[in-house]
C-alpha cells in the first residue's frame, strides 16, 4: 500500500519480490496511474462559538484538503430556521483560507442563530459541515 499520494500527479510503479533464496528481477513498469482530484473533506460543525452581547465569535477546523490549498471559506447564517432552508451566504471577503474564525454583529437579542461551514479548493467546495 502507497500512502499519502498527490492528487494531480502521475504515478509509475515497479516491484521487485525478496525472500530467503535472494531478490527476484524488477518489474516492468506499469502504465501511469493518476489520481483522482476530489473536492475538500466536510468542514466539522463549527465550534467554539463565544456569544457575546449582540455578536458571535465563530470558528471551524481546517478541513483535509486532499492536496489542493483552501482558498476561501463560505459560512451561511439562519435565523430561528434549524433546517438553514431560509439563510444568509457570507463567503469571499474576510473569509479567506488562513482565517477560520468569523465575528457577526448586530444580532437580534433573544434568537437563535444557525450556522454551518463549508471550504474551497481549486477543485470546488466542499459539502456544508453539519
Amino acid at each position: 500500500i502507497v500512502h499519502d499520494l498527490a492528487p494531480n500527479h502521475k504515478y509509475r510503479f515497479r516491484v521487485c519480490a525478496i525472500n530467503q533464496a535472494g531478490d527476484s528481477a524488477w518489474s516492468a513498469w506499469t502504465d501511469a496511474v493518476g489520481m483522482k482530484a476530489v473536492v475538500p473533506g466536510r468542514v466539522s460543525p463549527p465550534r467554539g462559538v463565544q456569544a457575546l452581547s449582540r455578536e458571535l465569535v465563530v470558528e471551524w477546523d481546517e478541513p483535509a484538503a486532499c492536496g489542493f490549498q483552501v482558498l476561501r471559506y463560505d459560512v451561511r447564517i439562519a435565523r430561528e430556521d434549524e433546517t438553514m432552508t431560509n439563510y444568509t451566504l457570507l463567503s469571499g471577503t474576510g473569509l479567506e483560507a488562513g482565517e477560520r474564525r468569523l465575528h457577526v454583529r448586530d444580532l437580534e437579542p433573544n434568537t437563535a442563530y444557525y450556522f454551518q461551514v463549508r471550504s474551497e479548493t481549486a477543485v470546488g467546495p466542499s459539502d456544508w459541515s453539519d
